[in-house]
């Protein structure tokens, strides 16, 4: 027996034993729905769960569960989920009902394997505002009906799915808030690209929320995909999310609109509509004087790109635009692949073979060096081929203190996706510029690195982390670890320096960083590129 019906089978045993609640309840006063609407993406859904039948106790049994409530909803989180199951998970009615009267704003979700109306009811007597179904165990009319036993009471249900056959159920109900179960409860191992899969096949309307098997870095794989993410073991057992590393899903606070989900950045705010430049090209419309970029054309006459119809663009930065579902310029490449991954970036290629490495390989971002002082500054020759031979790989121009017209030059000569500025530009002299940009900041003591990132956050799509001495192969992540942690990042960001196939994962870790960029760690004695460590690079995270 499967544990998922293990649990059940028990389950069913204790809806007999449950007495009816025959008084009238008043409604819920937290809104599930609303909260995860507003303010940042994703929202954050902390939990509270002493034990797992797979992994044991997580919480001491001596934890103040009041305390822990407060703690998460001074820390800005979006709601609370409660486990409420003894048996299984160690928690109870009366942990629900403290965690209610320890908080003031958030919702509380009652986690538990509710087969019954009875339960709903217990759930709401104890002060949930909100209660998971898991569409696994029931059946389609089950499910809407204990929806509308939620409704009447104005409780919105978190309904999950895990797989193809969930989904095909969950889109026979009217469920609004949709979880995705990256856990498979019938034996609890944990597949992130559930997610991933699932996400593209609801409806834009559904609000949808990426459930279990988090440990940290992780969430950059699913934060474009969703609206929040639920997070159990991972945060429980170090009781306080201020010690979670999710910084990375914008959980300081970071500002999105809702639907477009877009970033509102002073002045240089994106916006929908006529005029607007769109995430990704940053390109800027020019009513019908517009110019064209490589694959990137925009189209004449409003100039602007078609809101709401799906269509897709020219080459694999494609957004549908008007679905609610706005996706971010890292999100378009992972979305290439089957299992997302971490992003790597192969820097400063200088021979076919090296390229045909990378590209065999499938490496997403490759970097051509064109920084006259580099020893890997890359020969026209070379760009010119692999501008030509380029298939799906990402090309990333290397540049440092170099003008935008030479910039711009260069990238419209070997149609280029993204330019990497890695000296002291100046932030007035590439606003507006049509390629999306990768800002490297060297970390160091000496150095203002936090103020450069607060200058150029509006103008970079993308940021580089490396230490002071770029293409050395020396690593700063150890020693700013901790500090690095607490920085306020609004985008997503890759690290470089001493990035090999040994420690990519665990400087992935340490900073929740969305790749990792490499040159001297791909190179063999002779400074060639290696097959084999570019393959363990990738292989690695």
């Amino acid at each position: 027996m499967n544990i998922l019906k293990k649990i059940c089978k028990w389950k069913q045993k204790e809806i007999e034993l449950l007495p009816d609640i025959l008084e009238p309840l008043p409604k819920a006063e937290r809104d599930f729905f609303t909260a995860l609407q507003k303010g940042c993406f994703p929202h954050v859904i902390a939990e509270i769960k002493p034990a797992s039948p797979v992994t044991g106790r997580i919480l001491p049994k001596e934890v103040d569960v009041a305390e822990i409530a407060s703690g998460f909803e001074k820390s800005g989180v979006s709601a609370i989920s409660v486990l409420t199951d003894e048996h299984f998970f160690q928690g109870s009615f009366n942990s629900l009902q403290k965690a209610k009267h320890a908080t003031g704003h958030v919702p509380i979700l009652c986690k538990d394997f509710i087969l019954s109306e009875k339960q709903v009811r217990w759930a709401r007597k104890y002060g949930a505002d909100t209660y998971l179904l898991i569409v696994k165990i029931l059946s389609v009319t089950d499910i809407q009906r204990l929806i509308n036993v939620g409704r009447e009471l104005s409780m919105e249900p978190l309904v999950e799915i895990s797989d193809e056959e969930d989904l095909q159920k969950v889109l026979q109900t009217d469920a609004k808030i949709i979880g995705i179960n990256n856990r498979d409860l019938r034996d609890f191992s944990v597949d992130l690209s559930r997610t991933f899969q699932l996400s593209k096949k609801l409806p834009s309307d559904n609000i949808i929320v990426s459930l279990s098997g988090f440990s940290g870095s992780d969430v950059r794989l699913v934060r474009n995909m969703v609206s929040g993410v639920l997070v159990g073991s991972g945060i429980g057992n170090q009781l306080t999310i201020k010690n979670y590393k999710l910084r990375i899903t914008s959980y300081e606070r970071q500002k999105m609109e809702h639907g477009t989900r877009n970033r509102e950045q002073g002045t240089g705010n994106r916006e929908h509509g006529t005029g607007n430049r769109e995430h990704g090209t940053r390109n800027t419309e020019q009513g019908t004087g517009n110019t064209e970029h490589g694959t990137r054309n925009r189209e004449q006459g409003t100039g602007n790109r078609e809101q709401g119809t799906g269509n897709t663009e020219h080459g694999t930065r494609n957004r549908e635009q008007g679905t609610g579902n706005r996706e971010h310029v890292i999100q378009s490449i992972l979305s290439k692949f089957t299992h997302p991954q971490p992003l790597v970036k192969c820097c400063g290629v200088r021979t076919k073979e090296g390229f045909q490495i990378a590209k065999d390989l499938q490496v997403p971002l490759l970097g051509l060096n064109f920084v006259p002082s580099s020893k890997r500054k890359i020969s026209e020759e070379l760009a010119e081929y692999i501008a030509s031979h380029r298939g799906d790989i990402r090309l990333v121009g290397v540049f440092q203190n170099q003008s935008p017209q030479f910039v711009q030059k260069i990238c419209s000569k070997y149609r280029l996706d993204f330019i990497q500025l890695s000296g002291k530009e100046s932030v007035d002299d590439f606003i507006g510029f049509p390629i999306p940009i990768i800002k490297g900041i060297s970390i160091s003591h000496t150095f203002d690195y936090q103020g450069e990132i607060l200058k150029w956050n509006a103008g970079t799509e993308i940021f580089l982390f490396d230490g002071v001495m770029p293409g050395s192969g020396l690593s700063w992540v150890e020693e700013f670890s901790e500090e690095f942690r607490l920085l306020p990042l609004q985008k997503p960001f890759l690290v470089a320096g001493g990035i090999t196939p040994e420690n990519a994962k665990r400087f992935i870790e340490i900073t929740g960083a969305d790749g990792v960029d490499t040159a001297s760690g791909i190179e063999d004695e002779t400074g060639e590129w290696s097959k084999l460590k570019i393959s363990e690079l990738v292989r690695s995270i």
